[in-house]
């Protein structure tokens, strides 16, 4: 089991980062502002970045940032859909990387793949109330990797 200490959850504090530091007693920063371009500060040893990178056009310069700030076999949690057609994209989504591609950019910031799960994003119902809810049934599906720095 791995001590959380120096914790950082990408993106705006949520209920997920409520939850880490109630279940831990830890404290977990937050980034702020346009994660394309800005500079990630500190050094951490468990960074989390669930459902953010898919809505950047430039998730390389995110993976570089996370890389710099992360201690030494520091770990990373990343989620994002699995790669879908683009009719069926969310509309706030820039990218939607396959395996292939996603896997290419971990392994040019250094990162190792530890294990990678895949898993449903709606319950079996939703599926049964149009057309796209249908045609998602068999492509909406999200991926969590966990990463270590290498």
């Amino acid at each position: 089991s791995r001590d959380l200490v120096r914790v950082l959850d990408i993106g705006s504090r949520n209920p997920f980062t409520i939850r880490l530091e109630e279940k831990y007693n830890i404290a977990v920063a937050n980034t702020e502002g346009d994660l394309d371009v800005i500079e990630l500060e500190g050094k951490f040893d468990t960074i989390f970045c669930l459902e953010v990178i898919e809505h950047l056009m430039n998730p390389l310069w995110l993976l570089n940032q996370i890389h710099e700030i992360l201690e030494p076999d520091g770990i990373l949690f990343l989620s994002t859909p699995k790669h879908k057609p683009h009719f069926l994209w969310d509309i706030h989504h820039f990218t939607e990387l396959d395996d292939y591609r996603l896997d290419f950019l971990f392994k040019r910031e250094g990162f190792k793949i530890v294990r990678k799960k895949f898993f449903r994003t709606m319950p079996l119902w939703w599926h049964l109330t149009g057309f796209r809810p249908f045609l998602r049934f068999f492509f909406n599906k999200g991926r969590i990797v966990e990463l270590r720095k290498s």
